[in-house]
């Protein structure tokens, strides 16, 4: 097969999107002024050479200046370190907020949409707001904790200063929280759910990832009391309902009240997927949707943030009709022996209609998604669209591996399937730097898509290739950490091999998977995991 016919259709497309990534990213300046020549013959933004009129003026480094590099940072007493001079507040105070703005948002905004929510909405309302700007150099103090944990470099009296002065300023946050609340105004909600975002962020950094569910089950349950049919049940049903309108009339104020529910959205699916559980009422979030024009089936998305708000409306949808199944129901029914009464078999026919209204959106934002694509290839992208697409496309990847598993997932995972999913993942990581540096993210991209081949690929040596990938990587998304899911998951295959009914308690969520391997001493008793912690304690 030669290169042209390679490069065509899906899998092409994915190809030429990597090659024009790297090639974005290595890129060489042949020097040649006023602009380069090669930038010119491929289509690059050039910054040229615009020489200063003046000579610059060589400005004294200051002695304490906080470098880029994670390590230099760790190495550099916290006392000593660059400040905001623009917040209120003592000499570490003011240099936890730094912290916060120029390293953590930095590292868990791994997406336009939430770079814009981080840096566009929460950092400016932490000048105003106290409840805020605490939780916020919570969470940098968190960060900073977090980053001295998994370094070689770690040193215990820092790290632990570091851990104080994040319960420190979360205490203070709590403290100013209880003040807005005293007037439930939209505003002050919103600043209640931004919190709520800040202290789930701090406890999965912590490690503490009880502490963050019920912080994730704290802010749905506010979101959810105001929608209007939950308003109408206050005393002031009217007042609330009115008050409602207005804020949905107020583009502004509901556009961020849809950016704040559909991260607590994402959490939660992630959180069901996690413990095979819901920790929230997805389905009553969906209130705060915006609507989508997407009917014209051979316009592509206009951007990367509208291609992923419409899958996230798929994962959310499937996740809500999956509630409604029985799989073993249809064992029964195609089986003409058994006695299965009509409301049985109406909802099955509900079940598998709803099924295939799902599968034909997920087809038709193949469509759009595919035009984007495409159009993507023909213009000058920017690096991070260009990454952010990488990873869509690995969601969608997963997302037709899901399709063809059938309405009862009773076929088996293709391999194919499986190999395009680790060829993707593979390809990302290459993005990333090495040798593997600790990094949190908000949003879980990378490692979900590996743990769904560890935990439904029936062929070890692909299993595996994703534990392989879930070691060589130092990150945690949210509640994934890919350390600790590599080692569940190598103990999981070695139960595959040694026990014999391994296979009917291996399946379910992350929790009960630790559960089981617990109580057959594949998981070390003494172990310090958060993962595993928090499967012991909830006795899944």
């Amino acid at each position: 097969m030669d290169k042209s016919q390679r490069l065509e259709g899906q899998d092409g497309m994915c190809d030429l999107l990597w090659i024009l990534y790297y090639t974005f990213r290595y890129l060489k300046c042949d020097e040649e002024k006023p602009t380069c020549r090669r930038c010119r013959q491929d289509r690059q933004v050039c910054g040229g050479y615009n020489f200063p009129t003046q000579p610059p003026k060589i400005r004294r480094q200051k002695t304490h200046r906080l470098h880029k590099s994670a390590n230099s940072t760790l190495q550099t007493p916290i006392q000593t370190l660059s400040v905001s001079p623009g917040i209120i507040g003592s000499q570490v105070q003011k240099f936890l907020f730094y912290h916060v703005k120029e390293h953590t948002i930095k590292a868990i905004a791994n997406s336009t949409s939430a770079a814009r929510f981080w840096c566009n909405y929460v950092l400016p309302l932490s000048h105003s707001v106290d409840a805020i700007k605490h939780a916020l150099m919570a969470l940098g103090a968190a960060h900073r904790s977090f980053l001295w944990r998994c370094s070689p470099d770690f040193g215990p009296s820092d790290g632990q200063s570091c851990e104080s002065f994040a319960i420190q300023e979360y205490n203070r946050a709590i403290k100013h929280i209880g003040a807005v609340m005293s007037d439930p105004s939209p505003i002050s909600i919103q600043i209640t759910l931004v919190c709520c975002l800040i202290f789930i962020c701090l406890e999965n950094m912590r490690g503490q990832y009880g502490e963050a569910l019920r912080h994730l089950q704290a802010g749905s349950r506010l979101l959810s009391s105001r929608r209007p049919s939950a308003m109408v049940l206050c005393d002031s049903a009217t007042v609330g309902a009115t008050s409602f309108q207005k804020l949905k009339r107020d583009s502004g104020d509901f556009g961020q009240l849809c950016d704040i529910a559909d991260m607590f959205s994402r959490l939660g699916l992630d959180a069901h997927i996690f413990m095979d559980d819901h920790v929230i009422s997805i389905s009553e979030l969906s209130f705060y949707t915006r609507p989508t024009h997407t009917s014209d089936m051979s316009r592509p998305f206009s951007s990367i943030e509208e291609a992923q708000e419409q899958l996230n409306r798929i994962d959310i949808d499937f996740d809500s009709i999956m509630d409604c199944s029985d799989p073993s129901l249809s064992d029964e029914c195609c089986d003409s022996s058994s006695a299965i009464d009509c409301e049985a078999w109406e909802g099955m026919e509900e079940y598998d209609l709803a099924y295939q209204i799902l599968r034909d959106r997920f087809d038709v934002w193949t469509i759009h998604f595919d035009l984007f694509i495409s159009d993507l290839l023909k213009r000058t992208s920017s690096e991070e669209e260009l990454k952010e697409a990488m990873v869509l496309s690995l969601h969608r990847k997963v997302w037709s591996a899901i399709m063809k598993k059938g309405p009862y997932f009773n076929n088996d995972l293709k391999r194919t399937d499986s190999e395009e999913i680790m060829v993707q993942a593979e390809l990302i990581a290459l993005s990333l730097p090495f040798p593997a540096q600790p990094r949190f993210t908000f949003n879980a991209d990378l490692i979900p898509p590996l743990a769904f081949v560890c935990a439904f690929s029936e062929h070890a040596d692909l299993q595996k290739r994703a534990i392989c990938l879930l070691r060589s990587l130092n990150p945690r998304e949210g509640i994934w950490d890919s350390g600790e899911l590599a080692k569940i998951y190598e103990a999981k295959l070695v139960a595959k091999e040694f026990i014999a009914d391994a296979d009917k308690w291996v399946e379910g969520g992350v929790l009960n998977l630790v559960t089981m391997l617990s109580s057959v001493g594949l998981l070390e008793s003494n172990s310090t995991g958060a993962i595993t912690l928090l499967g012991k304690s909830r006795g899944c």
